[in-house]
C-alpha cells in the first residue's frame, strides 16, 4: 500500500497526525509531508475525493471540501464530544498543559482526590459511566486522549508517563470555537 493510502486510512476517520508523534510510523508520515511537493501532490489527491489535506498546529487532518451542514457539525461534536471533556479535566488540573508536555496518570490521581470541585466530578461521572473508583475513571479519561490522538504513552512499560501532541492546538481551537459559538 502506498503512503497515500496510508495517509488517508489514518485520517479518513477524522483522526489528526501530530508532527511531534513519537510512533515510527507517524514521524515517517509527517517527514513524507514535510516536503512541500509531496505535500501539494497529496493534497491534489486528496481534492479528487472530495476532501482537503489541512496542515495546521503542526499537525495534519482531512476536511470536507465543502462546509459541513447542521447534521454533519453535529455528528463531529458528538464523535469528539468524549475528547474534549476529558482534555478539559486534563486542562483543569494542568492549565499551562501544552504540546511537548509529559503529563503522568499518577500525579492526576493524586489532585483529583484532592479536589472537590463538583463539576469536575460530574464530568468525570458522565465520561466514565462504568467506572466507580477515581483511578479508573482518570485511566478512561487518559484512554480517550490516548485514542484520540491527544497524548501518547511514552514507554509501553510505563502506563504512567505519557506525551501531550501538537494535536492539542488544535482540539483547543476548536474548543474555543465551540465557546465561542454557544455565547
Amino acid at each position: 500500500m502506498s503512503l497515500t493510502a496510508n495517509i488517508f486510512e489514518l485520517l479518513k476517520d477524522g483522526s489528526v497526525i501530530s508532527a511531534n508523534s513519537k510512533d515510527e510510523q507517524i514521524k515517517s508520515i509527517v517527514y513524507y509531508l514535510s516536503d512541500e511537493n509531496i505535500f501539494e501532490e497529496n493534497q491534489q489527491i486528496f481534492k479528487r475525493i472530495g476532501f482537503r489535506l489541512i496542515r495546521e498546529y503542526n499537525c495534519f487532518y482531512l476536511s470536507k471540501q465543502t462546509n459541513l451542514d447542521d447534521k454533519e457539525i453535529d455528528r463531529f461534536i458528538r464523535k469528539y464530544r468524549d475528547s474534549f471533556l476529558a482534555l478539559s479535566i486534563l486542562k483543569y488540573f494542568f492549565p499551562a498543559i501544552s504540546s511537548g508536555s509529559e503529563v503522568y496518570k499518577s500525579e492526576l490521581i493524586a489532585k483529583a482526590n484532592n479536589n472537590q470541585d463538583s463539576h469536575i466530578k460530574e464530568t468525570l461521572e458522565y465520561l466514565t459511566k462504568k467506572e466507580d473508583n477515581l483511578s479508573g475513571s482518570l485511566e478512561m479519561v487518559f484512554k480517550i486522549l490516548r485514542d484520540h490522538r491527544i497524548i501518547e504513552q511514552l514507554d509501553k512499560k510505563n502506563e504512567d508517563k505519557h506525551f501531550v501532541l501538537d494535536s492539542i492546538g488544535l482540539f483547543n481551537g476548536i474548543l474555543k470555537q465551540l465557546e465561542n459559538s454557544d455565547a
